[in-house]
């Protein structure tokens, strides 16, 4: 990016989404092993796919929704923190029906550089509209409690943290935390 080494998933030229061509066969390839892992951990280990949650930071978390829009098996969640739509415009084009019956945490800070705050929250709102499942914003977002979840049910839900940039902190941690015990009891 920028000229700069840097480690990744796939080929990341720019944040800007307006002006950016994206690496989509890096992206396919990296959904492609995320796919492979998902299956290991069904054939070596017996774990149910409705018990697996992905997801990540950035560009982890840009490849985990691409892995979770092509996905032929039921996963239990997908978590999204300061991230983005990898080839949001084809999201209709290759989105499953698993994908459509995924429950979804995106976390964002209001101060993120890197990904801008604002835009994204609106695309993420159109990702749900795509997928046909419902968008619950949260603004201004401290540590939960289970009841401040929607436990039952497919949705998006969009948190904002206040003065949060391009990482993760203890607050959101916390909340993921009780978000995957919700989505995968007992855990």
């Amino acid at each position: 990016m920028d000229g700069r080494t840097v480690p990744s998933w796939f080929d990341c030229v720019s944040f800007d989404h307006a002006t950016r061509t994206e690496d989509e066969t890096g992206l396919h390839a990296a959904a492609s092993r995320m796919h492979a892992l998902i299956s290991k951990e069904i054939s070596d280990h017996g774990i149910p796919s409705e018990r697996i949650v992905i997801g990540g930071l950035s560009q982890g978390g840009a490849t985990s929704i691409l892995t979770m829009l092509t996905s032929e098996k039921q996963l239990g969640g997908l978590f999204a923190l300061s991230t983005y739509i990898p080839l949001r415009k084809k999201v209709p084009e290759f989105a499953t029906p698993c994908a459509k019956a995924t429950p979804i945490l995106w976390s964002h800070g209001n101060a993120d550089l890197q990904v801008n705050y604002d835009e994204w929250k609106g695309f993420a709102r159109t990702l749900a509209e795509q997928l046909g499942i419902p968008f619950r914003l949260t603004e201004s977002v401290d540590v939960l409690k289970k009841d401040q979840f929607i436990q039952n049910g497919v949705q998006l839900e969009f948190h904002r943290y206040d003065d949060l940039g391009h990482f993760i902190d203890e607050t959101e941690l916390k909340n993921l935390g009780l978000w995957v015990s919700l989505r995968v009891p007992g855990v």
